[in-house]
């Protein structure tokens, strides 16, 4: 059990009581005796404790009992409060820090020698082929590395940064709860379906690891929804957050191209494989069909919207 606060007065204990379970914590009400000089010396006051069984609740627990008592408190909203303080207690796994820092090395190689045929060797077809007559045509010569290897491939500081911070944290949570081995497995699973996707569609010019994230928010959520105990749970504004860059990737006038069908394909993934994972981890067959039958709406909508977008003219249909 995990203390969230104490106070002398009964009725409030009640009343904050009340509060932590309006945000969802479970609390007890202990009562204990404190010999105090006043207001008559030597006389017990009773005191009225609350506990949380868990530490993660403790810490949302604790950001409550302080704003209902008044104390000043950090603007950070518990649930992130509490994400942050697991996170930081998590250490870096072995597949996780493998992708982090070849990412990073890559994209530095890339920048400080000149004309690097790092591109080519690590993209999906390599962009030097530049009228393609078969499909899949460095794949069928035997280059299968290459269904995986485009995560490696970043276009400029801003999108490196933006996805290896995110696999930082997404990598940590689920390679301790899968172990690293599964956790391998379902990168280069999502990984690989998420670039197949994206070059049917667009061709072999893309990159980036944002197809493999989509898919950990996707299975983290659709875990959480299966009521699977996570080592860390995300809060839902993470979600409402992705979402809404979800949506603005998708819409027409997009700066700059943006590989949709790898984010489709990686969010379905997911969620679909997140099915699994609930029936071997607590049985519920009922959530986890819901999710194996609908996980692939994300990607569904998405090539919709991006066949709009390309007046029809896919990239394997010129074959």
């Amino acid at each position: 059990m995990y203390l969230v606060g104490e106070l002398k007065d009964k009725n409030r204990a009640d009343e904050i009581q009340k509060l932590l379970l309006a945000q969802g914590l479970h609390s007890h009400i202990r009562i204990g005796d404190e010999v105090v000089a006043h207001p008559s010396p030597g006389l017990p006051v009773r005191i009225y404790s609350l506990w949380v069984e868990a530490e993660e609740d403790a810490i949302k627990g604790q950001m409550i009992f302080a704003h209902a008592m008044g104390f000043k408190t950090t603007s950070i909203d518990p649930e992130e409060q509490a994400m942050r303080s697991q996170l930081a207690r998590l250490s870096w796994p072995p597949v996780t820090k493998f992708i982090f820092i070849l990412s990073i090395a890559i994209f530095v190689f890339s920048l400080l020698i000149e004309n690097s045929s790092m591109e080519t060797f690590l993209s999906f077809l390599g962009f030097s082929l530049k009228n393609e007559t078969v499909l899949f045509s460095s794949i069928k010569n035997g280059e299968f590395y290459r269904l995986f290897t485009p995560i490696f491939l970043h276009f400029g500081f801003l999108h490196l940064i933006f996805n290896v911070m995110w696999l930082k944290d997404l990598g940590k949570i689920h390679e301790h709860f899968l172990g690293s081995r599964v956790f391998l497995l379902m990168c280069l699973l999502i990984g690989s379906v998420s670039n197949i996707l994206q070059y049917l569609w667009t061709g072999p010019s893309f990159g980036g690891l944002s197809g493999i994230l989509y898919g950990l928010i996707g299975m983290h959520y659709a875990l959480q929804w299966g009521q699977v105990e996570l080592p860390v749970k995300l809060p839902r504004h993470i979600l409402v957050m992705m979402l809404v860059w979800y949506a603005v990737c998708l819409f027409p006038s997009a700066l700059i191209p943006i590989a949709n069908l790898a984010h489709g394909a990686g969010v379905s993934m997911g969620i679909i494989l997140a099915g699994g994972l609930i029936i071997k981890e607590n049985g519920n067959r009922q959530r986890a069909l819901w999710c194996i039958l609908l996980g692939a709406i994300p990607l569904l909508l998405t090539g919709l919207v991006e066949y709009q977008k390309l007046n029809g003219d896919i990239y394997f249909a010129k074959f």
